[in-house]
């Protein structure tokens, strides 16, 4: 799980609130943060069945810049949950649908 860490149980990007529901309803959930400040090894995402973004719309560069090609081999789906506008994701779509498998 990737998302802008809050510390503070905000509701504005849902940050660490779904690892915490993931992990309550029984899911093994690693909380990676915020890529721009933390850095999960590509080896640890491999051994993933799903990676969930919460607002990528603001670090993805970061996992595209850290992970590059290795991140189009990951064998786990990617779902990202947007915590902008639908109408203002168009910007965003070149990008962000090239890096995830499910918005």
């Amino acid at each position: 799980m990737f998302h802008n860490t809050a510390h503070v149980g905000s509701a504005w990007c849902c940050a660490e609130g779904i690892s915490c529901t993931l992990r309550r309803k029984g899911y093994e959930v690693l909380d990676l943060g915020n890529p721009l400040l933390t850095a999960a090894p590509l080896a640890e995402l491999q051994r993933a069945d799903a990676i969930v973004m919460g607002a990528p719309e603001w670090f993805l560069h970061a996992i595209a810049d850290r992970y590059g090609r290795g991140w189009h081999a990951l064998r786990a789906v990617r779902i990202a949950w947007y915590a902008t506008k639908q109408s203002s994701l168009r910007r965003f779509d070149g990008i962000h649908q090239a890096r995830t498998d499910s918005h």
